[in-house]
């Protein structure tokens, strides 16, 4: 019963879901590759990256490179936030 508007609008949100959601588990597959790491990336809308690593170990210097080898991926600037899980 929905219009051909409304229809179109959640065809393009699904779309947009499946693109993130796939630049997520291209960036997920880097650091993996990168630094041998278990992580879990959320990108927001608004141009935040939040990175998720699984690791005892919290290291600043870590989480330094994997905010530059995100960062490389994109020419505007994101924020990106490294958190250390176990």
């Amino acid at each position: 019963e929905s219009t051909i508007e409304e229809k179109n609008n959640a065809f393009e949100r699904i779309k947009e879901l499946n693109g993130t959601r796939s630049e997520e588990e291209a960036l997920e597959e880097k650091i993996s590759n990168t630094y041998n790491l278990d992580t879990f990336i959320k990108i927001e809308k608004d141009n935040t990256i939040n990175v998720t690593v699984k690791s005892e170990e919290h290291n600043q210097e870590l989480a330094n490179n994997i905010m530059r080898t995100i960062q490389e991926n994109y020419k505007e600037k994101k924020y990106i936030s490294v958190k250390f899980q176990k």
